[in-house]
């Protein structure tokens, strides 16, 4: 028996569960349904400064990680269930990981080296799998949003200019969330947030009543959830004038958020957020604006179990519920076939509020754990990395750290080396060097800012350029 169904066995043995594998979890890792409570299935977190992905189940038990990875900044499933794409924002590259082999399958981008011509990124976020094959990401300092075949072609981009034109410029995206109808919801650090629809064109724009908004969400209603990555931070529901219907965050006490970068909400009407510098990802209730979930001991940061470092994005694997009605299946299996990402956050989706929220335990503990055993690595870093000689790109939250030794947007290195693009198997398209086999159009050729991005230090822009 391997590792993970050891763990998968104790767990079934823990809860007493005799249920065969259902639901996505069962169908993806053979995880066995969860008991009742605000977390419907087992919570994917990106656990930036350890360069590690986890699978979190609602006891607050590991049932998979991995850590082949430098500051995974998102994680999604990938429809299916049976991959997650993670973009490494600081590393410029997008990798997409095999939940049951554990090992990178599919990557784009060159480590380390940023920039704006075919096969290069620069500082990318929010990458995630669409139902037709292809990958969106969020292209931040390079102020587009690019949309790439399986072969790593460029389809798509949207934007190149830095500045609020959508779907000509936008000023530092850092969301790019998957429509129902084909769109996207683009967050501009900038302060704007708009929808646009299948084919790129602008629906409607409006502007972030709250500071540095991330990752955007649109609602069933309409409504708009969205992350304010500041400290104090918030988690704001608005209209599409603008106005704030809901807000979660205060500024002291348990409820202080550390810039948060990302809030969903699930199908049963939790709300599951990233609180990024506090070390945790919560999960609230909103109607009684009480954090009844935490995994992660909150302002402590470390490698070792329980704990967290950065926190920066998350996913839901859906789990039926012991004692639900239909033999198990719960709300959420209404996203069952396809990953949260693309399906549980679009307009059609169901919100239904949960009846009994059973509040967090243990989630304030901040007794610090004995110092992991890792090899000495730059003194800029909080904790260290998983490697001993890779240095890593992730410590720093924003990519201005690393300025000096950046290329300029839009350049292209002198020796651009090798793609380091990796299909899988049930990848078409053969690895190319150098450039993409697309041919560039008048619409959707990646362009060269004339002037500094928003966020570039030479700009003088308040707005930091990333997470």
């Amino acid at each position: 028996m391997g590792p993970a169904a050891a763990v998968t066995a104790a767990i079934a043995a823990a809860l007493g569960l005799q249920h065969a594998p259902s639901g996505p979890a069962g169908r993806a890792l053979r995880l066995p349904p969860v008991p009742p409570g605000p977390v419907p299935g087992y919570v994917l977190v990106a656990d930036r400064d350890n360069n590690r992905v986890l699978l979190v189940s609602p006891a607050r038990r590991v049932v998979w990680r991995y850590d082949g990875l430098r500051g995974p900044d998102d994680a999604f499933f990938t429809p299916g269930w049976r991959t997650i794409v993670t973009n490494e924002e600081f590393d410029d590259t997008i990798t997409e990981v095999s939940l049951r082999r554990r090992r990178p399958v599919w990557r784009y981008g060159h480590a380390g080296v940023a920039g704006s011509s075919p096969g290069y990124l620069n500082t990318p976020d929010d990458a995630y799998r669409l139902r037709d094959g292809s990958t969106t990401v969020a292209d931040i300092r390079n102020c587009r949003v690019v949309r790439l075949a399986p072969s790593g072609a460029v389809e798509r981009v949207l934007g190149g200019r830095c500045t609020h034109d959508p779907p000509r410029g936008f000023a530092s995206p850092n969301g790019d969330t998957p429509l129902a109808d084909g769109g996207l919801l683009v967050t501009e650090i900038g302060g704007w947030i708009d929808r646009l629809d299948a084919r790129g064109r602008l629906v409607w724009s409006v502007r972030s009543p709250v500071p540095y908004p991330s990752d955007a969400q649109l609602l069933p209603s309409g409504r708009i959830l969205v992350a304010s990555f500041t400290t104090p931070g918030r988690i704001v529901e608005l209209t599409r004038r603008g106005r704030i219907v809901w807000s979660f965050g205060t500024p002291t006490g348990p409820d202080l958020l550390r810039k948060p970068s990302l809030a969903v909400r699930w199908p049963n009407g939790m709300i599951a957020a990233t609180d990024d510098y506090g070390d945790r990802v919560i999960v609230i209730d909103p109607a009684r604006r009480r954090i009844v979930w935490q995994y992660g001991h909150t302002g402590v940061a470390s490698s070792a179990p329980g704990y967290l470092s950065k926190p920066d994005g998350l996913d839901l694997l859906p789990a039926p519920q012991l004692g639900a009605r239909g033999g198990g299946a719960s709300a959420s299996t209404a996203s069952a076939r396809r990953g949260q990402a693309s399906f549980a956050h679009s307009p059609n989706s169901r919100s239904v509020r949960h009846a009994s929220a059973s509040p967090a335990s243990g989630s304030t503990q901040r007794k610090v754990p004995l110092r992991p055993k890792w090899p000495k690595v730059r003194a800029e870093l909080r904790v260290p990395v998983q490697w001993g000689a890779l240095p890593s790109r992730s410590s720093s939250p924003s990519p201005q750290s690393f300025g000096a030794s950046r290329p300029n947007p839009g350049s292209t290195p002198s020796s651009p080396g090798n793609w380091t693009l990796a299909a899988s198997a049930s990848v078409s398209g053969a690895i190319r060097r150098g450039s993409s086999s697309s041919r560039a159009t008048s619409s959707s050729r990646a362009r060269s800012p004339s002037a500094p991005c928003a966020g570039d230090p030479a700009s003088g822009n308040p707005h930091t350029a990333s997470k």
